[in-house]
């Protein structure tokens, strides 16, 4: 008899299981539900402890924010000795003296180097433009304020120090007397009308160039003369019968040094070295007539000052 309660139709025990299934699902959903509900209110809590947490620190930084981000030390800050006043020249003393009378180290920094850029104090009411100074402190200083002697001058001592330089009138050559052109030195030349230091020294270095003149007329190819200096300074000057020319040695002279001749440029140093390859030891300006880089003018002119014996 009991079978006929247990006999189910397929559509009611479907509708069995659905039931069974709601049943399951029903719990799960308030077992999910009451959970959470704990963990929220724990985690409540944990929140709330852990702004009160800080909280707390943010009132312990406030109480050391007052003297920064350190709590301040229980000893006594340093302080530099200092000494009873005494005299000193605050052009010769030195940052420790300054110390000790009273100043900040920053404050004997900046005198040293006013004092290093020349700075001069010539009486004892300069000291009180020292920046920063207190004027207790410059009071209680002053009597002991002591100015060398050497430093209370004028401003101007600079240039009443020394005495003006007296420039003597150069001595000039009286008309007819000559100097020769390859000894004369400066000095000599500065003689003659007209020739001061400059052309001086001008006349002696192309003279050192080119080994000495063999003519006056060689003046007019320095470009520092005009042809009315060179007109005017001629009467003054001379070349020996035996002119002392200082030649150059063809065969041991170097491409440099051939160059350095106001005769002679790269090209025709160039043609001197590469035939001395070619046939050993030079022994006349014939044997450069062949090449286009020497004119008959370039022979006339290096004739003096080649020596092709060495």
């Amino acid at each position: 008899m009991w079978k006929n309660y247990l006999n189910f139709t397929k559509k009611e025990r479907r509708a069995i299981l659905l039931i069974i299934c709601l049943i399951v699902i029903g719990i799960g959903v308030q077992i999910y539900f009451s959970g959470p509900k704990e963990n929220s209110e724990k985690e409540i809590a944990e929140n709330q402890a852990f702004q009160n947490e800080i909280k707390a620190h943010e009132a312990s930084r406030k109480k050391t924010a007052k003297h920064g981000n350190y709590t301040r030390s229980k000893h006594a800050r340093f302080q530099p000795a200092t000494y009873a006043p005494f005299d000193f020249d605050p052009n010769t003393a030195d940052s420790l003296t300054f110390i000790h009378l009273g100043l900040k180290p920053f404050m004997a920094r900046m005198i040293l180097k006013y004092r290093s850029k020349g700075g001069k104090y010539r009486k004892a009411e300069d000291f009180a433009k020292v920046p920063y100074l207190d004027k207790a402190l410059y009071t209680k200083l002053l009597p002991h304020i002591k100015i060398n002697s050497r430093w209370i001058v004028s401003r101007r001592d600079t240039i009443i120090r020394y005495k003006p330089i007296v420039y003597q009138k150069q001595e000039k050559l009286a008309e007819g007397v000559h100097l020769d052109l390859n000894t004369a030195d400066t000095t000599e030349l500065k003689k003659i009308p007209g020739i001061g230091s400059g052309i001086a020294h001008a006349i002696v270095n192309y003279r050192n160039r080119l080994g000495g003149f063999h003519t006056i007329t060689q003046l007019r190819e320095m470009k520092q003369l005009t042809s009315d200096q060179i007109e005017k300074f001629s009467k003054f000057l001379a070349i020996a019968s035996v002119p002392s020319i200082r030649k150059l040695p063809v065969n041991k002279s170097g491409i440099e040094r051939l160059m350095s001749h106001p005769y002679l440029n790269f090209y025709q140093a160039k043609v001197i070295v590469e035939l001395r390859k070619k046939k050993g030891k030079l022994t006349g300006l014939d044997q450069l007539s062949l090449y286009e880089e020497f004119t008959k003018q370039d022979f006339e002119r290096l004739a003096y000052y080649l020596d092709f014996s060495q």
